[in-house]
């Protein structure tokens, strides 16, 4: 596993991004929730809806680095946008159906970026869905349907 490691964090700036991501998140809880509990804000709908995307934003970033440190990267584009994206349904109880040209190949960044892309706008559409409005997503990206 700690050469899975090594190839994936090749450099410290995706080590970086991950942590300022999720640090940034925390930060912003910390300091909503500090403010609430001192009664220095009155907590509004809004507000806590605030607090949680910023719990699910940071929690999906830790699970991200979970996944690429434990999981092979050689799947294809195909595989790993099913998998992320029917990882953030399940947790919300969401269906979903993703259609990828499994022809579609593109470096290991541009990967885990279109990934990153498809956790986020699957919590979006959860959320939105939720709310019982509609939601779809449809990416114009080559490949993407």
């Amino acid at each position: 596993m700690e050469a899975h490691a090594r190839r994936f964090w090749k450099s410290g700036a995706e080590w970086r991004e991950l942590h300022d991501g999720v640090a940034q998140e925390l930060s912003f809880i910390v300091t909503k929730s500090r403010g609430l509990s001192e009664g220095l804000s009155e907590p509004s709908g809004r507000e806590l809806d605030h607090l949680a995307a910023a719990a699910e934003r940071a929690l999906d970033e830790l699970r991200r680095a979970i996944t690429a440190v434990s999981a092979p990267t050689d799947d294809s584009l195909e595989t790993a946008l099913a998998q992320t994206v029917k990882e953030v349904a399940n947790r919300v109880g969401a269906r979903t159906e993703v259609v990828v040209d499994p022809d579609v190949d593109v470096p290991a960044a541009t990967k885990e970026a279109l990934l990153r892309f498809a956790r986020e706008a699957s919590s979006t559409r959860a959320v939105t869905a939720a709310r019982g409005a509609s939601a779809s997503s449809s990416p114009t990206a080559p490949g993407c349907a």
